[in-house]
């Protein structure tokens, strides 16, 4: 309030806020292209790390960067993509997958005459393989989801421990079981995504997995490609006839907690509904979950949701696909938590410092 009233529109430029971390800036000379950090003796809250100074270097090539990380100058540093197939050979055990808080995911319309039925929404679902498909759209620099909170989310599982995921002989015992029993005797289905020729590659990609796994015929599903903006307005709840039967989308972190990945995007009512997804009982566990201030509590109701949303004869109201990433450069002596949102926590950072020593002497 003080800062407010005495710059107004101007309380939060650099010479004027005040901050307060884990760090304190002690330099920040952009003619040497190099920050250094030093730990705040003042800050109370307690830290992983012991890292005492963090020395940040801005470079303008990827060449000079990976010669300083092969030369054992740098702790960890991006991997440049142009070096990534070499480095991955050489170094395997030091490269480092940090993903993002972005899951691309696939959306069925629950009034669809063929997604109506949960047991054909579990049949496509696990038809599809997330592994190939972040293989061959991103050179496998995305890491397959199985349920939807990813890494870095508060509440959510970790990866690979929660729903079927990529299954196909359950995804075909899925489809015998539903009322149309083979996909040659399902209508046609309208599969719309956006206009950049990732996503037109990803439904191509789906399309051929629908056919080889579930024996579909590709003119069954028809893809469209329609402007953003379009794909949002058809995909909407009560968007009636536009509505197609399923529809690729995206959602990022607004804050990392599950809260605003199941309840804000799948809740029956506190969400968008996009599916028009009918109330259940999963839709209670997510409103008491929402209204504890029991972190363990809260946990295992959102791994009970993830569980009744994504696990064996579950709703399966939509796909999550992936959650892109990027690979670092990690040296041998350093442990540290990788920040799936916002600032790196270099306070978790833990260097052990004889390891150092000795690596770096040979």
């Amino acid at each position: 309030g003080e800062l407010i009233e005495e710059f107004e529109d101007e309380w939060q430029l650099p010479e004027n806020i005040y901050t307060s971390g884990p760090y304190l800036l002690t330099t920040g000379d952009l003619s040497e292209k190099r920050t250094i950090l030093q730990r705040n003796v003042e800050w109370p809250l307690p830290r992983g790390g012991n890292a005492e100074m963090v020395n940040i270097y801005f470079f303008d090539d990827d060449a000079g960067m990976y010669e300083l990380w092969q030369d054992k100058q740098l702790d960890i540093a991006p991997l440049p993509p142009d070096y990534r197939d070499d480095f991955l050979l050489e170094y395997m055990p030091r490269a480092r997958m940090v993903t993002d808080q972005t899951v691309f995911y696939i959306s069925f319309n629950f009034n669809s005459g063929v997604f109506r039925e949960p047991n054909l929404r579990r049949a496509f679902s696990a038809a599809i393989d997330r592994e190939a498909l972040a293989e061959e759209l991103y050179g496998g620099r995305a890491e397959a989801m199985r349920h939807l909170g990813p890494p870095g989310v508060v509440g959510a599982p970790p990866v690979d421990s929660v729903g079927i995921g990529y299954n196909p002989d359950y995804a075909r015992q899925q489809l015998a079981e539903s009322a149309y029993s083979s996909c040659r005797l399902m209508p046609p289905i309208v599969f719309v995504v956006s206009t950049l020729d990732v996503s037109l590659r990803q439904a191509e990609l789906i399309r051929e997995m629908w056919v080889k796994e579930l024996d579909c015929t590709e003119e069954q599903i028809i893809l469209e490609q329609v402007q953003f903006g379009t794909l949002l307005a058809n995909t909407r709840a009560g968007a009636g006839e536009a509505r197609p039967d399923v529809w690729e989308l995206g959602w990022s972190s607004y804050y990392p907690d599950q809260n605003n990945w199941l309840n804000e995007l799948l809740h029956c009512a506190d969400s968008e509904n996009r599916a028009e997804r009918p109330c259940t009982q999963f839709d209670d566990l997510l409103r008491q979950a929402s209204q504890s201030t029991d972190l363990q509590e809260r946990i295992d109701l959102y791994r009970q949701v993830e569980n009744g949303f994504f696990g064996e004869g579950g709703e399966a109201p939509m796909v999550p696909l992936y959650v892109r990433g990027f690979y670092m450069m990690q040296q041998s002596w350093l442990t540290y938590t990788p920040a799936h949102f916002g600032g790196e926590q270099y306070d978790t950072y833990v260097i052990d410092e004889e390891l150092k020593r000795l690596e770096r002497s040979r």
